[in-house]
């Protein structure tokens, strides 16, 4: 994975995300060169995400809406792979055991997103 242009956009989505700002504020252990860290933080959004849906203003869920979908249509693969398989299934993931989280996250999702989830949720492997 292009570990400098996931460097980029995650800092990129910090800086435009207050959301993201006030709890990633010391990234010096995520985005070590030396590390594959980013992906993992990319993905750690997502966990953040879904963990503190219900406390998100909508300012913050609009500017968070906004960065996944130019995430999922960016055209660096790796960060369209970093934001669908990353951030977007870890959502998934920590929402769904939640007794209707999920159903209030999907509503809020974009057009892009909330194809991924569905899809990925739909996937044979998930054992539905």
């Amino acid at each position: 994975m292009n570990h400098l242009s996931m460097c980029s956009f995650a800092k990129y989505m910090i800086s435009q995300s207050n959301f993201l700002a006030a709890r990633y504020v010391d990234l010096s252990y995520w985005l070590d060169p030396e590390s594959p860290m980013p992906f993992v933080l990319i993905a750690d959004f997502g966990h953040k995400i879904a963990q503190e849906f219900e406390s998100i203003g909508e300012k913050d869920w609009s500017e968070l809406v906004s960065l996944i979908e130019e995430g999922l249509n960016s055209e660096d693969e790796y960060i369209e792979t970093a934001v669908a398989t990353g951030l977007i299934e870890a959502i998934v993931h920590v929402a769904e055991p939640i007794h209707g989280l999920w159903p209030r996250i999907d509503a809020a999702l974009g057009p892009e997103a909330r194809a991924y989830a569905d899809a990925y949720r739909n996937a044979p492997f998930m054992n539905r």
